[in-house]
């Protein structure tokens, strides 16, 4: 069994290889092309590949290996880049890991690797509430086969990403124990329920040393770092790497990083798809086009509108629902800065380690992204509560920001840079870093925002009235303030201080602009992911949309897991249209060479 830091399990040392192929072996035809490689877009390989199809996976973005992932804010800065509307700019390269889509509205944070948003985000595996699915926006047809969709579309997601909860035997966090303690101060809560309300989250982490995981990967157990949101740099976190994407090139299929595709059309000559693509951010900026029967576009709500409407532009007859029912799914961020309590919520660099020990002068690991929750969603205006630790990556504008925007700190003109933002943090001192706390709360808003195209710059932009969704963070508002109010610290909500960012709105679980709906009418895809013919009830064949992009509406939870759900279900009735056969049998049988190796 595998322990945290300071344990005295044998140290296990792990290295890793790429498993993208370098574009230059592109093949000119594939039987499938899927365009991503997020929760949707690895599903949709793996499967693809089981059942003998050819497979392509083409990602925008680079693979990252363990070990490379940004610690530092040097590090961290030059993979960013801020696609921002307003000011018509685009700051850092396009493959950067850190994206960050800003209009005066909101703020859209995606994550672009191999991997996709799995590269950084909290880990989570929870299901949204049943009564989610029973909303009319979903295709009827979706709502007779929900309870199949909970139940094996379910355990095959289970099965592939492993979820498990922070181990009773890892050393106890100190912010588990205040998330406890803050339930007594939020009021919505009844005195009967708060042993229904607590819970230990089910996390997308590996907790024991596995010379050879399920698909053949091999990972050591979680040490704690804390680093989750900024990349996994222990090989520990369960990203579709690990999992789905490795499963799908056991099967035969091949990774492609770099290329973004710009638009698809048919060649009813040869009845293929054409997937015009280039390298990104490259200096050749000429497209060349690669074929296949079947394409799934699963570059997220951005990505895959975004070639949809440039397919549109030249002249592929799609839904006008294209870019319609997005929702931020609910997220607001709050901070308790210098509480009463230390909660040791911030990442500590993976360099620091020695032999599976804690780095000099920390007396306990941050733990994972996430440990824990407060489930208060079956109360009406019921909300999501989740402890956060802040990757030490992100540390000083973390943290300053979390003084600024709580008033504990006086904001400086001009606006700081650089090297000013660590000065600014010494000035904090430990203590303001020790004793913050970063809370995440998730509540349904509603699905009325949308993506557009912006022609000069070729970019995608959110249009979002944010005015009008405070109504639906009004509870949850509360809630966080009370839950915060708990802890002693000075009080800080979204990031307001934040000069580029620009809006009080931030996601980092954006939904929709591809929805689903019973026609073209009412949405871009059929229940299955299947694209409509402009507004009518026929859909192309052979192509697909099957991502985080077709959710009609909010989920009120973090969605990776209902996306690799969805996902599942696309997958299993394609085959079933298709005449395919999946071989779901887990195991590593497959052809290809594995991604790492245990010494």
């Amino acid at each position: 069994m595998g322990n945290c830091c300071g344990s005295d399990r044998p140290y296990m040392q792990y290295k890793y290889a790429p498993i993208a192929k370098s574009i230059n072996q592109l093949k000119a035809r594939y039987d499938v092309i899927v365009i991503g490689s997020g929760y949707g877009g690895a599903v949709a390989a793996s499967r693809a590949a089981r059942a003998g199809q050819k497979v392509c996976i083409l990602e925008k973005g680079r693979e990252w290996l363990p070990g490379d992932f940004p610690e530092t804010m040097d590090e961290t800065v030059k993979e960013i880049c801020l696609i921002k509307y307003e000011d018509k700019k685009v700051l850092g390269h396009p493959s950067s890991l850190y994206q960050f889509n800003i209009t005066k509205d909101i703020t859209v944070m995606t994550s672009c690797g191999l991997g996709g948003s799995s590269l950084t985000d909290e880990g989570v595996s929870l299901d949204c509430k049943s009564k989610v699915f029973y909303d009319p926006v979903w295709p009827q047809i979706f709502r007779e086969d929900f309870e199949t969709f909970k139940t094996i579309d379910r355990s095959r997601a289970q099965e592939m990403l492993r979820p498990c909860p922070y181990p009773e035997e890892y050393p106890p966090l100190k912010r588990m124990n205040q998330m406890r303690s803050a339930i007594n101060s939020i009021n919505i809560i009844d005195v009967e329920d708060i042993h229904e309300t607590f819970y230990r989250t089910p996390l997308n982490i590996n907790f024991t040393d596995l010379p050879q995981n399920h698909v053949g990967v091999s990972q050591p157990a979680c040490n704690g770092c804390g680093n989750c949101l900024a990349g996994c740099n222990t090989g520990a976190k369960n990203t579709l790497v690990t999992n789905y994407i490795q499963d799908a090139i056991n099967y035969g299929a091949e990774v492609f990083v770099g290329v973004e595709a710009i638009s698809l059309q048919k060649d009813y000559e040869s009845y293929q798809w054409q997937v015009s693509y280039q390298q990104t951010g490259g200096s050749d900026k000429s497209e060349k086009v690669v074929q296949a029967s079947f394409v799934f576009i699963c570059a997220g709500p951005l990505g895959s509108t975004k070639i949809l409407m440039q397919s549109r532009e030249r002249e592929f007859e799609v839904s006008d629902q294209l870019g319609k029912k997005f929702c931020g799914n609910g997220g607001l961020f709050g901070v308790s800065f210098r509480g009463k309590e230390q909660s040791f919520a911030t990442g500590l660099r993976t360099g620091m380690y020695k032999r599976g020990k804690l780095p000099k002068g920390a007396s306990q690991p941050p733990g994972p992204a996430v440990s824990s929750f407060i489930d208060i969603r079956k109360k009406r205006g019921g909300f999501m509560l989740q402890d956060v630790t802040v990757a030490g990556a992100f540390l000083p504008p973390y943290v300053v920001g979390s003084a600024l925007s709580s008033g504990a700190m006086r904001k400086p003109d001009p606006f700081p840079h650089g090297q000013q933002w660590i000065q600014m943090l010494k000035s904090i001192g430990q203590n303001g870093v020790d004793n913050t706390l970063g809370l995440y709360c998730m509540t349904p808003d509603e699905a009325d925002g949308e993506v557009a195209y912006e022609k000069e710059t070729r970019q995608v932009y959110v249009k979002w009235n944010n005015d009008h969704h405070q109504r639906f963070y009004f509870s949850a508002r509360t809630g966080l303030e009370e839950a915060i109010g708990s802890l002693g610290g000075n009080m800080g909500l979204s990031p307001k201080w934040s000069a580029q960012l620009g809006s009080d709105a931030i996601t980092k679980h954006p939904l929709g602009g591809c929805p689903m709906g019973e026609s073209g009418h009412y949405g871009v895809v059929d229940h299955m992911g299947r694209v409509f013919i402009g507004n009518t009830e026929d859909t192309y064949d052979g192509l697909f949309v099957v991502d985080s992009s077709i959710i009609p509406c909010a989920l009120g939870a973090n969605p990776s897991f209902t996306i690799t759900c969805l996902a599942e279900r696309c997958m299993r009735l394609i085959a079933e249209n298709e005449r395919w056969t999946i071989d779901y049998t887990l195991g590593v049988k497959g052809k290809g060479d594995q991604a790492s190796t245990a010494l």
